[in-house]
């Protein structure tokens, strides 16, 4: 079965005679859309405002604006580079708040729908300066 784009992190896998592929638009959207939310602005080459950079907010203040803030790049960068996904809501946690993340840690879940589709899913992000 042909693929829409390679999984990432890259993979060999002897099914798809190269890199392992991801083969359905649900995946594919979720994993576009964890792209856009890691990459730090000015990491594309081609397109320098590409991207929320969730890291950057590692180190700052656990207040509601930052929250806020977040939030809102989210909603920017998906409404202009993934277009056909709809946010219905970004819940932001801190190391603060759940002590089972570590100092220096942030997570988010965003819930979104596929408007082609009709679908909503879920996506988890936890990232910590350890890593």
């Amino acid at each position: 079965m042909p693929g829409l784009a390679p999984q990432l992190p890259l993979m060999i896998d002897p099914t798809d005679r190269g890199y392992r592929l991801i083969k359905t638009i649900r995946r594919l959207v979720k994993q576009n859309l964890k792209m856009l939310i890691l990459t730090h602005k000015g990491e594309r080459m081609m397109d320098v405002n590409f991207g929320v950079g969730l890291r950057e907010y590692l180190f700052e203040h656990n207040l509601p604006e930052v929250h806020s803030q977040i939030e809102e790049e989210i909603r920017t960068q998906v409404k202009k580079y993934i277009p056909h996904v709809a946010i219905k809501n970004v819940i932001v946690t801190t190391s603060d708040q759940k002590s089972d993340m570590g100092m220096n840690a942030i997570g988010i879940v965003v819930m979104y729908s596929i408007i082609p589709l009709g679908t909503s899913s879920t996506l988890k992000l936890d990232i910590s300066s350890d890593h």
